[in-house]
């Protein structure tokens, strides 16, 4: 993996996370695709410093990974990379909620390409069931890893201990 890179994005931890969770209007995201305003604040606030850490890096691949709110920055990052025309942007999301419309995951995904998005749920986790429509999960077509917990719906399913446990 020499030349590669990968930048990991942190879930939901704080109280002002669960705002950025619940701010679910609609904004303008990096491809101009309409995505959820909360994740979208949130990946403005620090798009500028990953892109201070990128520059002059040139990587041949950048793998962004993250879990929850955490996947949703990344899928918001690799929008904007691949807008950018960096190099090959591979996408890892666990427990990630849906970030924009059909329209943006329908880009996205042909952006990247459905072999370069990975992912990952619970099928019992809450958290990638909403938000509700318009949203939309990526890839739009291809395979998901949808894992089994048991169950209607578990808050325990949504924890990243449980994921690496189940993956």
């Amino acid at each position: 993996r020499r030349g590669e890179m990968l930048i990991a994005f942190r879930g939901t931890q704080t109280l002002a996370d669960v705002v950025t969770d619940a701010h679910c209007d609609m904004q303008r995201g990096p491809s101009t695709w309409p995505v959820h305003a909360g994740f979208n604040n949130t990946f403005t606030s620090m798009r500028d410093e990953v892109m201070q850490f990128l520059r002059g890096k040139n990587p041949s691949a950048i793998h962004l990974v993250g879990h929850s709110l955490g996947g949703a920055i990344a899928t918001l990052m690799a929008d904007h990379l691949s807008e950018l025309g960096a190099g090959s942007v591979k996408l890892y999301t666990f427990g990630c909620p849906r970030v924009g419309t059909a329209g943006f995951a329908r880009h996205l995904t042909g952006k990247l390409g459905v072999d370069n998005i990975n992912r990952v749920f619970h099928d019992s986790d809450v958290v990638p069931m909403v938000p509700l429509f318009p949203f939309l999960h990526l890839p739009v077509e291809g395979d998901t890893c949808k894992l089994p917990w048991g169950g209607l719906v578990s808050g325990d399913a949504h924890r990243m201990p449980n994921y690496m446990n189940s993956v």
